[in-house]
């Protein structure tokens, strides 16, 4: 069974504490700045599984075309990032 948005997030901020590096850096209830948004074909949001930085909430619901729903960055990701995780600017 797949863990929660909640649980997922809870570990992660867990890790953060733990190894004193912080994976992402920016809660959606507080930015306010410009948003890229992107497409997770192949694999859930999860540690590892998508480049440092995103911000926190911003993940959207699973389409027929992104599987893994979406999730946005502050900042635009470079080809290399989303050719290796595979995931896809909108």
């Amino acid at each position: 069974m797949a863990e929660s948005k909640d649980e997922t997030i809870r570990k992660m901020k867990d890790a953060c504490r733990r190894t004193k590096l912080c994976p992402f850096s920016i809660c959606s209830r507080d930015y306010t700045g410009q948003r890229w948004t992107y497409g997770l074909r192949s694999r859930p949001m999860q540690l590892g599984a998508q480049p440092r930085d995103w911000i926190i909430g911003s993940d959207g619901p699973a389409t027929e075309r992104y599987r893994f729903g979406t999730i946005q960055y502050a900042r635009k990701l470079t080809e290399e990032e989303l050719r290796v995780y595979e995931m896809e600017e909108l």
